[in-house]
């Protein structure tokens, strides 16, 4: 069974034991810091409106031999500073997931901050930021893969995709890549699309109204980011996404 974070704004400190395997998830914007003892498991579920978010939300995870960090987050709504993820891999064979859905609508602006940072050997990760743009809002999301000199056999990879549902929306999509060692996979990629009238006319075309249409696009655009969750987890994220 998840854990659910209590509400409120103070930060949050999570010790994962050795072996151990735990599902949280937060409601508020609480700052976080996971640390993850040698061998367990944490799936870290954030759904966030952001205009509760301090100026600058910091989130974080230290991922030791054997361990498995997930974080999915979910931000909606206008947020006037910046969302920094970090999650560091210290220990061998360390994994560090991190999947981010966004959402921004009318003039609305969200700023988000990712990396992975690999400093063991064996590492293993993947960074997915993938949001949609309504509207006159902005967005600016930034990834990073970062392997140090301990980071040899690292296989990382990250991956921004992000869809315009209006030309007045403005995207900066900023993937970027830091390795200070050999031997390692590492790769990324950004697009930014956008729906065209013809798309949507296509929807009039047969029978299904621009409101429903848009929410289509919505629901099939993130699934391959919510798919990844245990299904008793992907009702929260869905209600949070439709709000």
């Amino acid at each position: 069974m998840p854990i659910f974070v209590p509400p409120g704004k103070d930060p949050v400190t999570i010790r994962a034991e050795a072996g151990k395997d735990m599902t949280f998830i937060d409601h508020d914007a609480h700052d976080i810091e996971v640390i993850l003892e040698p061998g367990s498991t944490v799936t870290f579920v954030s759904l966030c409106n952001t205009q509760n978010a301090s100026p600058a939300r910091q989130l974080r995870s230290e991922v030791h031999e054997g361990a498995r960090m997930h974080w999915l987050c979910v931000t909606r709504g206008d947020a006037q500073g910046t969302h920094n993820l970090t999650s560091k891999c210290r220990g061998r064979n360390a994994k560090s997931q991190i999947d981010w859905i966004f959402l921004t609508r009318e003039e609305e602006k969200q700023k988000i901050s990712v990396r992975n940072i690999f400093d063991a050997e064996g590492g293993e990760g993947e960074i997915a930021l993938q949001g949609i743009a309504e509207g006159k809002s902005v967005v600016s999301c930034k990834g990073m893969i970062e392997i140090t000199e301990r980071g040899k056999g690292t296989d990382a990879f990250l991956r921004e995709t992000t869809l315009m549902l209006d030309p007045t929306a403005k995207v900066d999509a900023v993937p970027g890549l830091e390795i200070r060692t050999n031997d390692v996979k590492a790769s990324h990629a950004a697009t930014v699309t956008r729906v065209s009238p013809d798309d949507l006319f296509y929807f009039s075309a047969r029978g299904i109204e621009e409101e429903e249409a848009r929410r289509m696009f919505i629901e099939g655009f993130f699934l391959s980011l919510t798919q990844r969750l245990p299904v008793e987890l992907q009702s929260f994220v869905s209600d949070m996404l439709e709000k």
